[in-house]
């Protein structure tokens, strides 16, 4: 990658909109990125990834009606990688839907998908069955 297009992908990441002239400052940052997207992959092809279960709950009746998936990742190095980081890259470098059909495999939803299930920019939208609502997001 040319600095420019490191200067214009900097940009981009810090909010867009703005000039970025080549720096020191964007070299570690590009240096960073490309070792998240190389331990992302490493991550994805070793299953270092997990879901951890999240209880959704009507706060007005009390009811329970359903769980969240949420994705997780714990670098050897780094701990914990927080998903607001992980998922972009994910998108950014195309590995988002292998790991969307890693986690509905694990859900048990990866049939559902051919049989009623459709997938959106950002989850996974299911019809009901037996009066729920399947779905699952990347975001969270």
């Amino acid at each position: 990658m040319t600095h420019a297009g490191r200067a214009m992908r900097y940009a981009k990441e810090s909010g867009g909109g703005a000039v970025q002239f080549y720096s020191d400052e964007i070299q570690s940052w590009s240096r960073a990125r490309m070792q998240l997207e190389t331990d992302l992959r490493a991550a994805v092809r070793s299953g270092a990834l997990t879901l951890h279960y999240q209880p959704k709950v009507d706060l007005r009746s009390g009811r329970f009606y359903g769980v969240e998936a949420l994705m997780r990742w714990t670098h050897a190095g780094r701990g914990e990688v927080p998903p607001e980081v992980f998922i972009p890259v994910a998108e950014d470098i195309g590995l988002i839907q292998s790991m969307g059909a890693w986690a509905l495999g694990r859900l048990g939803l990866a049939h559902g998908v051919r049989a009623g299930c459709k997938l959106e920019s950002g989850g996974v939208a299911c019809a009901e069955r037996g009066g729920e609502r399947v779905g699952a997001s990347a975001r969270r």
